[in-house]
């Protein structure tokens, strides 16, 4: 069934052109650069297996954690979202205001979430503010994004770092049918001393994103299960590098 889904998804991504998307990255927020009425879906899919285990068929058997989201702007510069993740069970309203300076892009994002913590019935809420910084594309081929992010539910500041760099299309593109490709990396902070989680390790995402008119395709691997900035600056437990994917559209 997953092998459907995967096939489903390619299809998706390669079916009509719509507008350009904004630039993005891997698990961090990016600046948006919608006016309004645009509109754009996400998934994010992180498989829980190793990447290294072919007899799991390379971790895509053991099961995944998985980001369904909603994109909306309903004034230039001001952006709405909707998202739920699989693992907590977890439900996040966001609202944002964007800003274009000349040499740097900047949002303000302020999100509302519920989540079932582990070992516990009843939801908790919070809220998590994110600041986001963005660089124009510096020398036609390189971006880099920082988010600095403050979880009211631990209370505590966290920080990630994002890389993307352009590069030619090195492959076929009967096999890609992607007008640019980029290399991306991100890296982030651990909260240190968290009531109830332990994390050993800093989480961090390689991959590649082939881009389309309307969409973005991205192929990474991950050493965490995590889909977001709040809970990727949590840390992670995992050595292993995880496959996942994420599929951005915009309408």
């Amino acid at each position: 069934m997953k092998k459907y889904c995967i096939v489903w998804v390619f299809a998706l991504l390669f079916t009509t052109d719509i507008p350009a998307f904004e630039p993005g990255q891997l698990s961090l927020d990016s600046v948006s650069n919608f006016d309004k009425g645009d509109a754009a879906f996400s998934v994010r899919h992180r498989f829980f297996g190793d990447i290294t285990k072919a007899e799991d068929f390379f971790g895509l058997d053991d099961g995944a954690n998985t980001l369904l989201g909603l994109r909306y702007a309903p004034l230039h510069n001001i952006i709405v979202a909707v998202h739920h993740i699989s693992q907590g069970q977890e439900y996040n309203v966001r609202i944002g205001y964007a800003y274009h300076f000349e040499m740097l892009h900047a949002q303000l994002n302020v999100n509302a979430f519920t989540f079932k913590a582990g070992g516990v019935t009843d939801r908790q809420e919070n809220v998590f503010a994110n600041l986001v910084l963005q660089s124009p594309i510096f020398f036609e081929w390189v971006r880099m994004t920082t988010n600095i992010g403050y979880d009211n539910y631990y209370e505590k500041v966290g920080a990630g770092l994002g890389i993307e760099i352009h590069v030619q299309n090195f492959l076929p593109e009967i096999f890609t049918f992607t007008q640019t490709i980029s290399l991306l990396a991100e890296y982030y902070t651990k909260h240190q001393n968290l009531s109830g989680l332990t994390r050993d390790n800093n989480a961090y995402t390689l991959g590649i994103k082939f881009q389309t008119y309307g969409h973005h395709f991205e192929l990474l691997g991950t050493n965490s299960s995590a889909t977001d900035p709040r809970t990727m600056m949590q840390g992670t437990n995992s050595n292993k590098v995880h496959f996942a994917f994420n599929i951005n559209r915009k309408f």
